[in-house]
């Protein structure tokens, strides 16, 4: 495993053919969950999103985002007003966990220079929240399109499969009459049956 500047650790990728292997896994994994995901969460793919599940999904996100991306805290002491030095005795700690406390009133209220240090975890955060809420959003409705793509083509195989079948006695009653066969059924009554069926099948 190797790590990162943040301190993560990554899969190390020995080679292409490694990589491949190793994105494979983890792209089956990662649609798997979204599965998961999407039985929980069935609105995800709809225009009306149940509001409380998607704050929970953005909440598990968020959580990832800490654990592998959030700021080392940083303690600080201040001078004058609005002058923040760094201090690892200082007075004054920023993490995550306090940019992201505050309200957005309690936001747009502090000092510009507290401000945008917040700011800057809050960005972070943010951005990573959206991109992977979406990248799960656009899986879960690759999924749902997959699977009524295929449940539009097993339709497609029934009918045909039921079209030939019925198509077939046409054939048969051709070939049986050709034979002289007797008390073959009237091919006008023998029609109207096969559109009959079909239609009841629709």
């Amino acid at each position: 495993m190797a790590t990162s500047r943040k301190g993560t650790t990554t899969p190390e990728v020995v080679n292409v053919r490694d990589g491949g292997y190793q994105a494979a896994r983890v792209l089956g994994k990662f649609v798997d969950i979204c599965k998961g995901i999407l039985f929980l969460f069935p609105s995800i793919v709809t225009d009306k999103v149940d509001a409380e599940a998607a704050s929970e999904l953005k909440e598990g996100i968020l959580r990832a985002w800490k654990e592998a991306h959030a700021p080392k805290p940083q303690r600080f002491r201040r001078e004058g007003d609005d002058t923040y030095i760094p201090d690892p005795e200082g007075g004054i700690e920023l993490n995550a966990d306090i940019a992201l406390a505050y309200s957005t009133y309690e936001f747009g209220k502090l000092s510009p220079n507290w401000k945008a240090m917040v700011a800057d975890i809050r960005s972070s955060a943010s951005k990573y929240v959206s991109k992977r809420y979406s990248r799960i959003e656009t899986e879960c409705k690759r999924i749902v399109a997959e699977g009524e793509e295929r449940q539009a083509r097993r339709k497609a195989d029934f009918g045909q499969y039921v079209n030939d079948v019925l198509e077939g006695f046409n054939k048969r009653l051709a070939s049986a009459a050709k034979r002289g066969e007797p008390d073959l059924p009237d091919p006008a009554k023998l029609a109207k049956a096969i559109a009959a069926f079909k239609a009841a099948l629709k």
